[in-house]
């Protein structure tokens, strides 16, 4: 199956919200979407629950910022709508 749809997501502060935007995006009945989660704050580690179709990238150097945030995550999108 092909991915139509990525979802990016950059992150930095330990927010509680993401895991509320997860569950609104049920994967099991959204075949088509994957979600790509970029933390930027190399102070804390993401973890997130294990599904094929989450990826989470952890920064562990400097932050890039929200721009080079969302410039990493579209390099890491497969679908065909972002």
């Amino acid at each position: 199956m092909s991915i139509k749809y990525s979802v990016c997501i950059t992150y930095f502060f330990n927010r509680k919200n993401i895991f509320d935007l997860l569950n609104c995006i049920d994967l099991d009945i959204n075949k088509n979407v994957e979600i790509i989660v970029r933390n930027d704050n190399p102070n804390h580690q993401l973890s997130l629950n294990k599904h094929p179709r989450i990826k989470v990238f952890n920064n562990k150097k400097k932050p890039l910022g929200e721009i080079g945030s969302i410039k990493f995550l579209l390099s890491k999108a497969s679908g065909q709508y972002v």
